[in-house]
């Protein structure tokens, strides 16, 4: 079964992003609610996959300025890891809205550099913890000249 991705649309598709952001970072990483949900969370592009019609994985693309974007808060319910979905959310947002974007960031997970790497992110400076976790700044930077990089 091929997995539905998209941008959340609505009301409902973002408590379902919400809500598989609860389950993986709050209920499995311990992560504080307070520092999960942000004002970020107001202006993103909110992404949902679904297998089946079920919200299963959700990621987030934030605008940090006029030629930089954040991807963020890549989750999938620990049920169906180990199927793509995560891949599939970050290939969705760099194909669909990195064009937009001079360069992309995000802040890894240190475990999950190498998944990151995979799409051309690239770590700089030193670790940091968030939320407990130690995590390292990523970036992508689009090709001077080739709108296609992404």
């Amino acid at each position: 079964m091929q997995p539905v991705i998209g941008r959340a649309k609505g009301f409902e598709d973002v408590v379902a992003c919400l809500g598989i952001r609860l389950s993986v970072f709050v209920a499995e990483q311990a992560v504080p609610l307070i520092e999960e949900v942000d004002d970020y969370d107001a202006t993103a592009t909110h992404y949902l996959a679904c297998l089946g019609g079920l919200a299963v994985g959700t990621a987030r693309l934030v605008r940090l300025d006029g030629s930089t974007g954040k991807i963020g808060r890549v989750a999938v319910l620990a049920a169906y890891r180990g199927a793509g979905l995560g891949s599939s959310l970050v290939q969705h947002i760099i194909a669909n809205e990195g064009a937009a974007y001079a360069v992309l960031v995000l802040d890894s997970q240190v475990t999950a550099i190498g998944f990151y790497e995979r799409f051309g992110f690239r770590a700089t400076g030193g670790t940091f913890m968030d939320a407990g976790i130690p995590h390292r700044r990523m970036e992508r930077t689009r090709e001077r000249n080739s709108p296609a990089a992404y």
